[in-house]
């Protein structure tokens, strides 16, 4: 279920595709503080942690997004195109062992040999329409990025709160996905029951957060405003 295309997948065809490609994948071990992937390399593989905790992190100011555990999945977005390891977070991150690490890779190429089998037809599906939908967006949203920056203030910060907005918001959406889907496995009559106290307590927490972020840079903008006036020797307001 940590896997994005196969959230919500019948429950047969994801355990026969993750117990075949179980057979195929290639275990790797990391001592501590040893990176596992740098944001400035293509993902080739999709990795899942078997033991220890990986630092996500970002490149510019070293700032730690999320530990990631046992069952934790990265570089998962490369099966449909993007070749960012922390594509699935909307960002391109570091991962790096926290602690002594073991893992499991998945080459992209075995992947897409399972895919190739009849029995795993639907997954390949749901695959082909994310690669299409990445096709689609990627140079638009290449483009609105290129045109945010010339727009934003110069601040250190602002390329780094973004990145940090980016993915909790993201890691949000999938933690929910997750859970609806394990919801509606469990009780398949809950469909329309609306969102669990839990959803609705991480979606709270992320207009919190979203709000303080905003404040934040609020407020480096009018010092910057204010040191500027001083520099140039204009009074503070209220001098």
């Amino acid at each position: 279920q940590n896997v994005p295309f196969l959230v919500d997948m019948l429950e047969r065809v994801r355990s026969e595709f993750a117990a075949q490609l179980m057979l195929v994948g290639e275990t790797r071990y990391f001592a501590r503080n040893i990176e596992l992937a740098d944001h400035r390399s293509s993902a080739d593989s999709m990795i899942i942690i078997l033991k220890g905790r990986v630092e996500v992190s970002v490149p510019s100011s070293g700032r730690v997004l999320r530990i990631l555990q046992r069952g934790d999945v990265f570089g998962d977005s490369a099966v449909v195109g993007d070749q960012r390891w922390g594509g699935s977070w909307g960002i391109a991150p570091d991962f790096t062992a926290k602690t002594k690490c073991c893992v499991m890779v998945f080459k992209l190429e075995v992947i897409e040999k399972l895919l190739k089998r009849i029995e795993f037809s639907q997954i390949k599906r749901r695959v082909e329409r994310g690669r299409h939908f990445w096709d689609q967006n990627f140079f638009e949203m290449k483009e609105r990025e290129q045109q945010d920056t010339l727009k934003r203030p110069l601040t250190s910060s602002t390329d780094e709160d973004r990145e940090e907005l980016v993915f909790f918001w993201i890691n949000a959406a999938r933690r929910l996905i997750v859970l609806d889907a394990g919801r509606k496995a469990a009780a398949p009559g809950l469909e329309g029951a609306g969102i669990s106290s839990t959803g609705a307590g991480m979606m709270a927490a992320a207009d919190a957060t979203l709000v303080n972020q905003r404040l934040n840079r609020a407020a480096t903008r009018r010092q910057g405003r204010a040191s500027l006036r001083t520099e140039e020797g204009e009074p503070r307001p209220g001098a």
